[in-house]
């Protein structure tokens, strides 16, 4: 098959998160084909440098808050517009919510999804009481948005030809909702470029959560295991830091000053919220053991990286975490309680050689995770839509 012209859906384009990463991967030089990103909220300062070097169109511009309204009139928007599609072969839409919702008009060609997720706050329980409390404030609001939702979503869904997802648990998550058959699912695993990896035999004097700073991410949960750790373990802990690095976007800026507050004064915790890739990989390589601590989470390309550098992973026992980090072999997977944390950190600090092991183990197990197969595995399913 010769190569083809797609055109690459993404409502927001504004983040240094998984999403774009994912994308910038997905449209990557590796890729057999040629792609073209529609966007409708391109933040070229907020997101990876490397969107420079791909072709991006900016469409009618909508915001990146989750209020009701604002929520909305994304879906008004996306839903009404038509996209320059003449030249192209195929639509791809990647999806965490509200993308899908642009194949409503836009369907005279191939439609293949990427699916991030179904909506979080409808479809995964971590997410739907907590989260949508705060969203939509009434259980009347709610019950209104979910339902209208829910029937747009199946409208929009039924254009789609073919679908990827991150892990099992999104394709779970696809057949619980009844959006797709299983027939037509594959999975294609995020992951990392492992020979750009060098394993790092420096196990340096703190516990490292990178990631996008956010509620998702429950990153209040590393502070208070942090603290309980060195009252369950004060001579192992002794010296030792916590490091959170991040992006944390404008509606999340409440919550990081939550996660300061409960910090205090502690000068053992230290934040970075604007770091480059350079200073994040540094960071990666000099720990002693990477933290994920994030609610139910889709894939995780966090926990890849971590073992990439020979790092032991401690991560919640649940979601994709589940499917990429062997526990007792390559870390641990655990309860999401500051407790179970705790008791995972000082087994680690007890036992540097213990940590060092696993990281020499999840070094071996990343290399099934390279970016490689992730590209090639879109590039199928793209020729087969």
């Amino acid at each position: 098959m010769g190569k083809l012209r797609i055109a690459l859906y993404q409502p927001w384009v504004y983040q240094k998160g998984g999403m774009e990463r994912v994308i910038l991967e997905m449209t990557s030089p590796k890729s057999r084909h040629d792609w073209t990103i529609f966007t409708n909220h391109y933040d070229p300062k907020g997101t990876f440098e490397e969107f420079k070097n791909r072709k991006v169109v900016e469409l009618k511009r909508v915001s990146v808050r989750r209020t009701p309204l604002d929520l909305l009139k994304v879906t008004a928007i996306i839903a009404a517009q038509k996209l320059p599609l003449d030249g192209f072969d195929v639509l791809v839409v990647s999806t965490a919510g509200f993308g899908e919702f642009i194949t409503l008009r836009n369907h005279s060609l191939p439609i293949a999804c990427f699916c991030h997720t179904p909506l979080r706050v409808i479809h995964d329980p971590a997410a739907h009481h907590d989260l949508l409390k705060h969203k939509m404030h009434t259980l009347p609001a709610y019950l209104a948005f979910e339902a209208a939702y829910r029937a747009l979503e199946k409208r929009a869904w039924k254009h789609f030809s073919k679908v990827a997802c991150n892990s099992l648990e999104t394709r779970r998550r696809i057949l619980r909702a009844g959006l797709a058959y299983e027939k037509d699912i594959i999975i294609a695993h995020p992951g990392v470029h492992v020979s750009g990896f060098k394993p790092s035999k420096e196990f340096g004097k703190y516990f490292f959560l990178p990631g996008r700073i956010s509620k998702l991410k429950n990153n209040l949960l590393a502070i208070e295991a942090f603290k309980q750790f060195r009252v369950k373990a004060p001579r192992a802990a002794k010296g030792l830091k916590l490091v959170i690095a991040g992006g944390v976007g404008e509606k999340d800026l409440p919550y990081l000053k939550e996660l300061k507050a409960a910090a205090g004064n502690d000068k053992s915790i230290i934040f970075r919220t604007d770091v480059s890739d350079k200073e994040l990989f540094s960071l990666y390589g000099g720990s002693f053991a990477v933290l994920f601590t994030a609610l139910n989470e889709d894939w995780g390309i966090v926990p890849l990286e971590a073992m990439a550098f020979g790092k032991p992973v401690i991560a919640v026992n649940e979601g994709g975490p589940r499917e990429s980090v062997i526990d007792g072999k390559t870390g641990f997977l655990v309860p999401g309680t500051s407790a179970a944390f705790a008791g995972a950190m000082a087994d680690l600090a007890k036992n540097p050689s213990k940590a060092r092991k696993m990281g020499a183990n999840g070094r071996q197990h990343v290399g099934k995770f390279d970016w490689s197969y992730f590209v090639s595995a879109i590039d199928s399913m793209v020729e087969g839509a």
